[in-house]
Parts: structure tokens; sequence; C-alpha cells
């Protein structure tokens, strides 16, 4: 699992705060992990060598507190990760709101195309890459800091998790 992080409330804007302090409950980062890999379609967002944001939906699955994905090697997001490495993933899951900023490499060949990974992506997605087709278009995205709320609870929930 990704480094244990450190967890700590945002700070909210004027307006934000409530007039009463508001008791901080953050889940775990490996509650929120768990909760990140519920969800079946993750939006990914690179930045353009011209500097325009690029967003697309992804399919995914975490493993080991990181975000790992695939995608063809000259599609627009691995172009942009292979010039720019910095990437941004964000999900909804029922209530629950994730947003992770992180930084992506390519994944070793050898593990997106393993029976472990892909028998974890065909319990997820119903379906199964054939190995081949994983090989050189894996990702793997180590997460820099990761945002969380459940927004029936905003300001009890809210955390960041850093993990420089």
């Amino acid at each position: 699992m990704s480094a244990n992080p450190t967890i700590e409330r945002p700070a909210f804007a004027d307006g934000y705060q409530p007039a009463e302090p508001i008791a901080f409950d953050p889940k775990p980062w490996t509650e929120v992990a768990e909760i990140m890999n519920t969800t079946t379609s993750y939006l990914f967002a690179t930045t353009r060598a011209d500097g325009r944001a690029h967003s697309t939906p992804v399919w995914g699955l975490i493993v080991d507190g990181n975000f790992v994905f695939s995608t063809a090697p000259q599609s627009v997001k691995a172009k942009n990760l292979y010039r720019d490495p910095r990437c941004f993933i964000q999900m909804q899951i029922n209530e629950n709101v994730v947003l992770m900023d992180g930084v992506a490499t390519p994944a070793d060949p050898a593990f997106v195309s393993g029976d472990d990974f892909l028998d974890r992506y065909e319990a997820k997605y119903h379906h199964r890459p054939k190995p081949e087709d994983m090989a050189g278009s894996g990702w793997i995205v180590k997460p820099v800091t990761v945002l969380f709320w459940n927004e029936h609870a905003m300001l009890e929930s809210q955390a960041r998790y850093r993990f420089e």
C-alpha cells in the first residue's frame, strides 16, 4: 500500500465555517482506498503540451493504494503522461467524493499482463483483457494528495491525505 499519509483537515473558506466547531472524523486511508475501488469509471485528467486540459473516463483498479489503469500508448492521455506525469483523478461513489492528485509512471508489463491483475480486473469489470494487449499500456498513479468527503457529512468528513 502507498505509504501511510498524513491526514489533515482542509481549511474552509469564509462563509463555509460553522458558527460552532465541528468534530473532525476522517476515514483511515485504507478505508478510502477501498471506497475508491468500488466505482467503475474514473475521470482522468492530464495536461496537453499547449496547456489545455484533457479529461476522459477510464477503467482501473486501486492496487496497494495506487491507481492502475491502461491506455493505448498512442492515446492523448499517454502522450500527455510521457511528457508530464502529473495527473488528476476524480470519482464520486454514492455520496462519497474523492479527488486524487498524482504522478503516473509506466507499469511493469509483467504486472498488468499477469494473472493477479487480470483476475482482479475481470472480477470488477466482467471483462478480461488479453495479456498481450496490456503489456506496454499500463500505468500506475501514485497519489500525492487525496481529498475525500461524504456529502451528507461534509464538514466532519472532509480530509486531505498527503503522501509527500
